[in-house]
């Protein structure tokens, strides 16, 4: 079963367009973490009872101290950057130690997931396949600090 990793804005998408019956169909196992789902959680109840009841294959990734740490020390680097969520450093360290790609339509998003050398799928790229999932091909930016590594 293929993985990928997901963000707070696909899953607010999908729920809103009703496709996590239809990406249920594929082989796909959608993961995401727990601080984007206790955000979900608090903000939208109803979202987040539809969207844990529709899709089966939902994994919720939960993080050890040292984990929240390395994920920090990422918003702390980009934040100089970018305006970028604690949300939004869980789901990129999440598919960076995992090496899946990340569904996102997010532009800061996907800049800097291509800068770690995430692969990133958009939701329409998603819809369009049919039985795999093709990687994103644009070219990806040098990481802003090379010698910053997220995984240490």
């Amino acid at each position: 079963m293929k993985a990928i990793a997901i963000d707070s804005y696909t899953i607010l998408f999908l729920n809103k367009v009703e496709q996590c019956n239809f990406l249920s169909t594929f082989a796909l196992q959608m993961h995401t973490t727990d601080l984007i789902m206790h955000k979900l959680k608090l903000s939208d109840i109803q979202t987040y009872k539809q969207f844990t009841s529709n899709f089966n294959n939902l994994v919720v990734a939960n993080f050890s101290a040292t984990q929240l740490q390395d994920i920090n020390r990422l918003k702390t680097l980009y934040t100089q950057l970018y305006s970028i969520t604690m949300n939004d450093c869980s789901i990129l360290y999440y598919a960076k130690t995992n090496t899946m790609p990340l569904i996102t339509e997010d532009k800061i998003l996907t800049e800097i997931a291509l800068g770690l050398n995430i692969d990133v799928l958009s939701t329409s790229k998603l819809f369009s396949t049919t039985r795999h999932i093709e990687t994103n091909t644009q070219k990806k930016p040098p990481l802003i600090n090379n010698e910053t590594d997220i995984t240490t």
